[in-house]
């Protein structure tokens, strides 16, 4: 599955470039890949936790996501990325399975990112997340990508802490 970042990440700078987005001084923290079912998600994620590091499986929205610390990142141009997120399909939505998205982590404000592209309709809807707030731009029907300010790791060092430790 990894071996298809490559084609896939091609492909999104393609449809980036066409916005004219400046993303030079953008960090990818993360890569997405959709599954199309749960047996396809529990598969991969068995698959992905022999060899990487699993941070993190929760809750959210409704579905589990496992996010992964990769043994190598995925190398691509000036870009590493150290981390895969692995959604479950939403009980009765669809997916095709396969990368849908990345997540540039920028120091800019969202109102500041959105300004400096005003021709371009962004998605607000996660900006009112609590933790690690999240401004989205859908490229085309497959492919979006997201902004925020922390990195996933760093969310989820977040996110661990203020659970505290499991009771058993």
């Amino acid at each position: 599955m990894l071996d298809l970042a490559p084609a896939f990440l091609d492909q999104l700078f393609r449809l980036i470039d066409r916005f004219e987005i400046d993303y030079s001084s953008y960090t990818i923290d993360h890569i997405c890949f959709r599954t199309a079912s749960v047996d396809e998600y529990q598969r991969l994620k068995e698959s992905l936790s022999a060899v990487h590091e699993l941070l993190i499986e929760s809750p959210v929205g409704g579905r589990r996501i496992a996010t992964y610390r990769l043994a190598q990142p995925i190398k691509y141009k000036e870009w590493s990325i150290p981390l895969l997120e692995l959604p479950e399909p939403k009980a009765g939505s669809q997916y095709q399975s396969g990368f849908e998205h990345i997540e540039f982590v920028i120091e800019k404000s969202f109102e500041e990112l959105s300004s400096q592209y005003s021709s371009l309709t962004f998605d607000y809807k996660g900006t009112h997340k609590r933790i690690n707030p999240e401004l989205r731009l859908k490229l085309d029907q497959n492919y979006c990508i997201k902004f925020h300010h922390l990195p996933l790791d760093k969310v989820i060092e977040i996110e661990k802490a203020e659970a505290g430790p499991k009771n058993s």
